[in-house]
């Protein structure tokens, strides 16, 4: 693993004492309230009116872009994930006490900000301050067209991975997957990861998801490519509702998928639930045997069985949050133990490239300008929106060397 230091620890039960989410301030609610005295009076980090909110924003378009597209790729994330990395561009930190970018981003709609409850129940103070999208879709696409007046600024973000406007907001879920996020970008093996807006079946493989005929709703929530053409799609889970289900949708997609079109694994990484002040892991006996007796595990070359796996929070990651020597290993359905960073599956994915996803579509620019006309580009400088149409996903350790 790279040299990093991680914001915060999320396995913690003590941050999720009084539930799963957070008392969230919601964008569309400020942005149509028009007392927004009252508001900065009582959130010194809201900007008043939507002028100013509008003025802020347009000084700061690159940072808007970049936790804008963090947003659509995470859900949820706090403001220090996204500094730590889940932002693939600079971004100001977020202030309690004075106006600032998230608060802008608030008063026009496009973000919701949040808080842990403890604050409010009983006065516990938390440095962690949540971010998410705005619930509102329609008055996001309006908000956008007015800082980025020119399509070729905002197209990006209208094509963005989760689409717009929040969906399944639950912050400790996310946050787990976010915090999953970082440890991948920052590993020497990753060319680039993105959360659940970019881990949907029909993203991943539309061919399988077609011939196994499953729903195009289905998603995983942290996806990361490594530098062996491995595509690890993580499931982040705490209970066991639905997962019987689940698992089947994955070993049909594995089945029609081949490891010489997309490398790709499912791995399952078991976070615990806190139940009062301790974390304790649900019992997934039941569901493993469910999966284990599906004929489709025992397909394929390598067997389906041996592409799905599960690994706990504590496999991966210690006491302090950091990634463990055992990060990306996993018990596969056929009980081997199996790591996403084998070498071996070198010999059965698809070849990859080395590819920094600020310069991919650049790149496929120039030469495409070069072979047709003879011109070189490399000197010119070129939209944003051809930086490469991979809103929302950072690259990692082995794309950054590229």
């Amino acid at each position: 693993m790279l040299v990093f230091e991680y914001p915060f620890n999320p396995n913690s039960a003590r941050l999720w004492e009084y539930g799963s989410d957070v008392d969230w301030i919601k964008g569309h609610m400020v942005f149509e309230n028009n007392h927004y005295k009252r508001f900065t009076r009582m959130h010194p980090w809201l900007v008043g009116s939507l002028q100013q909110a509008k003025d802020m924003a347009v000084r700061q378009l690159d940072a808007v872009r970049a936790i804008l597209g963090a947003l659509s790729s995470w859900r949820v994330a706090t403001t220090s994930q996204l500094e730590a990395g889940l932002a693939v561009k600079p971004i100001p930190r977020f202030t309690r006490d004075t106006p600032n970018l998230y608060g802008a981003l608030c008063r026009l709609g496009l973000i919701n900000v949040g808080f842990n409850p403890s604050e409010r129940i009983d006065g516990t103070p938390s440095e962690l301050t949540f971010v998410s999208l705005g619930t509102d879709a329609k008055l996001i696409r309006q908000q956008v067209r007015v800082l980025f007046p020119k399509w070729w600024q905002r197209s990006p973000i209208y094509d963005s991975a989760g689409g717009l406007g929040a969906k399944r907001v639950f912050a400790r879920h996310n946050v787990y997957a976010a915090h999953a996020g970082l440890a991948f970008a920052h590993h020497e093996h990753i060319q680039f990861t993105g959360g659940d807006g970019w881990g949907g079946f029909a993203r991943i493989d539309p061919v399988a998801v077609k011939d196994a005929q499953l729903s195009m709703s289905t998603a995983a929530d942290v996806v990361a490519l490594t530098d062996a053409g491995v595509m690890a799609a993580v499931e982040v889970q705490s209970h066991t509702v639905k997962v019987d289900t689940k698992l089947d949708n994955w070993l049909a997609m594995l089945a029609h998928s081949p490891m010489s079109r997309r490398g790709l694994l499912n791995i399952w990484l078991i976070v615990p639930a806190p139940k009062g002040l301790q974390l304790q892991y649900a019992n997934y006996t039941t569901q493993i045997s469910h999966a284990q007796a599906n004929p489709l595990a025992t397909t394929g070359s390598p067997l389906t069985g041996e592409r799905v796996g599960f690994a706990s929070w504590d496999d991966w990651f210690d006491s302090e949050g950091y990634p463990t020597s055992r990060f990306g290993c996993y018990m596969s359905l056929l009980a081997h133990e199996q790591s996403m960073f084998d070498p071996k599956w070198r010999e059965l994915t698809p070849s990859v490239q080395p590819l920094r996803l600020d310069h991919w579509g650049q790149d496929v620019v120039a030469e495409s300008i070069q072979q047709f006309y003879g011109w070189d580009i490399s000197s010119w400088t070129v939209p944003e929106a051809l930086e490469g149409g991979f809103y929302g996903l950072v690259n990692g350790g082995a794309g950054c060397q590229a």
